[in-house]
């Protein structure tokens, strides 16, 4: 009887990660093998083009709010308010894919110590 059980259980635990899969083919954290291919014609034409022009970086919202976290963690709340301040941010979910590189860039700035450099607006 409890072999029976013990392979019902089996059985539905099958049933349940094959279901799961189904609705949720891959997760974020590991991108479909379609994904993989555009990357590798990019490296591609990464090295085809790699003296003429700088290949453009991806920066994620992820990696922004980690870099934001950190610098919270680093250098308190207020450092890391005064960069999202910077984009009229409240949250890192406020910003806009275009300022992510920028974003994440004043955040690691900031856990540096790097000033900022003087404002036009003010001469």
């Amino acid at each position: 009887m409890a072999n029976e059980i013990q392979e019902a259980a089996t059985a539905f635990g099958l049933a349940l990660v094959n279901l799961i899969k189904a609705h949720y083919p891959a997760s974020p954290a590991q991108p479909a093998q379609p994904a993989e291919a555009p990357a590798k014609a990019t490296r591609a034409k990464k090295t085809e083009s790699a003296s003429s022009e700088p290949a453009e970086v991806t920066v994620t919202a992820k990696q922004v709010a980690d870099a934001i976290l950190q610098l919270a963690a680093d250098k308190g709340r207020e450092a890391a308010v005064a960069v999202l301040a910077k984009f009229k941010a409240q949250r890192v979910s406020d910003l806009k894919p275009a300022q992510y590189q920028e974003a994440l860039k004043a955040a690691t700035d900031a856990m540096a110590g790097v000033a900022e450099p003087a404002s036009d607006s003010l001469v």
